[in-house]
């Protein structure tokens, strides 16, 4: 006699057709099924994270083309502040060196003897050219080796001396070189 079930098996049910696994298949079979599921689910959240990514993205960029205007002014801004710190500087600068010239100067002038006069005096970096007048030869003398002396120059050199007839007095020029 043969055995007729009329219940329906889960295969079935689920595929419409009846399936017949054996009994030493179905271990690597139910590994395979849980590996795709574990495979699927990943590839689900990864594609969810992608697509998180992908709209976050998005909304940056869109941020950025928002704030484009104010970053160029923010960055003209900061050019500036920078083009303003470097004129403070030099106008710091300006104002020091003035001060710096001016006690170079006055060292130089009170170092000088009573009967040098001086007419012209010509900086350039930090040498510097003198010219003037004096009543006597020796007070041009005493003049360079006066200066000779001066701190912060290696050397004062006697460039033209000569006698003015019509003041009666001679008239100099000496050269200062900075130490280096």
């Amino acid at each position: 006699m043969k055995r007729v079930n009329y219940v329906r098996t889960p295969s079935e049910r689920l595929f419409g057709v009846p399936l017949q696994v054996d009994a030493h298949a179905r271990a690597p079979l139910a590994a395979l099924c849980a590996a795709l599921l574990v495979v699927a689910t990943v590839w689900f959240l990864e594609e969810a994270r992608l697509g998180a990514a992908q709209r976050a993205g998005l909304d940056a960029a869109a941020r950025l083309r928002s704030i484009a205007p104010e970053l160029a002014r923010a960055r003209a801004l900061e050019a500036e502040i920078a083009r303003l710190r470097a004129l403070d500087r030099l106008v710091d600068d300006l104002a020091w060196s003035g001060a710096r010239s001016a006690s170079r100067l006055a060292l130089l002038g009170n170092r000088l003897p009573r009967e040098a006069w001086l007419t012209t005096i010509r900086v350039q970096g930090r040498d510097i050219a003198l010219e003037g007048r004096g009543a006597r030869l020796a007070t041009v003398g005493n003049a360079l080796a006066t200066l000779q002396r001066l701190p912060g120059y290696a050397s004062a050199r006697l460039v033209t001396v000569r006698r003015d007839a019509l003041h009666a007095d001679v008239v100099y020029a000496i050269a200062l070189e900075a130490s280096r």
